[in-house]
């Protein structure tokens, strides 16, 4: 087939980590028939918009679901694999086995093993971790590896392949062919307002109810860094996009969860939080949490209808490719 897979990177003010993993994936076999850079930064890439092995695109909105979409617009491959922009391939035979998995029956999604190094903050992730499953586990049992729980928790994912319900954020594949039911406007808008986490789990979950998704495990294909990362630049903020997103993700997800016990779990965090209010950073995570339900809540859409899609179209039409 002429052109199997493409390659969409998502980048914000990472000019030099992003031509470092274009320069990497051009050295692959076999190679993606397109290479698409969405890139939202403050500047434009020159050295990338200039490269005519490269579509590279000006994504005009600040929203990671959103830029995904926009590079989709732009392939026609068979397969898709989206990539954050600071991975490091360790493994050359990255893309000849993410193509073996697809070749496997009713296979929609494919993640890789990654060298997941993070060690920046991990204080502070842990102690909302660690509140999380104190709530959780009142009433559902810690979810298998690979499954994803009823209020959005996960496991380690193992050094094997086997079946899951969600993938790795930084590297995700998916068949083009579900890829118009992964995306909606509700999620491009609360990342452009930087109000909730794990749109990958969003995406990814939602890949699953189409068909399964494996995760190839037994290999390390990509590096991830340790770098600072702006979600802990405010960690009263930090707290209550955790929070929000648990819920958000819980109500994503209605093969798993119904209406009433997504109600319990409101009122079991909502007692958790008054409980362990010991200073005024928790007392601020509180009142955001509350005004953040209260405001977006977990199934409403406060949008123009496709006000996010006709600027996808808007925006992919700076290529000759749409």
């Amino acid at each position: 087939m002429e052109n199997e897979f493409d390659v969409i990177i998502t980048t914000y003010n990472r000019p030099a980590k992003v031509r470092d993993l274009c320069a990497n994936i051009l050295m692959l076999t076999p190679l993606p028939g397109r290479l698409i850079v969405v890139d939202s930064s403050n500047e434009i890439n020159q050295q990338l918009k200039q490269d005519n092995r490269i579509t590279y695109l000006q994504s005009s909105i600040k929203s990671q679901p959103y830029q995904r979409y926009l590079g989709t617009l732009v392939s026609n491959a068979d397969v898709i694999a989206f990539f954050d922009d600071d991975l490091t391939i360790v493994n050359n035979d990255l893309f000849k086995d993410i193509l073996a998995a697809f070749k496997q029956p009713n296979v929609v999604g494919v993640g890789v093993g990654i060298e997941y190094y993070n060690i920046i903050n991990q204080q502070h992730v842990k102690s909302v971790k660690s509140s999380i499953s104190a709530i959780t586990s009142l009433i559902y049992p810690k979810p298998k590896v690979g499954a994803i729980g009823r209020f959005g928790q996960t496991t380690a994912l193992p050094n094997e392949v086997i079946e899951v319900a969600y993938l790795p954020g930084p590297n995700m594949c998916f068949k083009s062919s579900i890829i118009k039911h992964l995306f909606n406007e509700t999620l491009f808008e609360l990342f452009e307002k930087k109000i909730a986490m794990g749109e990958d789990k969003a995406i990814s979950m939602k890949a699953s109810c189409y068909g399964t998704m494996l995760y190839l495990g037994n290999k390390k294909y990509l590096h991830h860094p340790a770098e600072e990362s702006s979600y802990f630049d405010n960690y009263e903020n930090f707290l209550a996009k955790v929070y929000y997103s648990r819920l958000w993700l819980a109500g994503q997800y209605p093969k798993e969860i119904s209406i009433f016990h997504l109600s319990v779990l409101k009122i079991l965090y909502i007692i958790k939080v008054l409980f362990s209010i010991r200073s005024r950073k928790m007392y601020i995570a509180f009142k955001l949490f509350l005004g953040w339900i209260n405001k977006y809540g977990l199934h409403k859409q406060k949008l123009t209808q496709n006000q996010y899609y006709h600027q996808a179209l808007k925006d992919a039409k700076n290529t000759q490719f749409i």
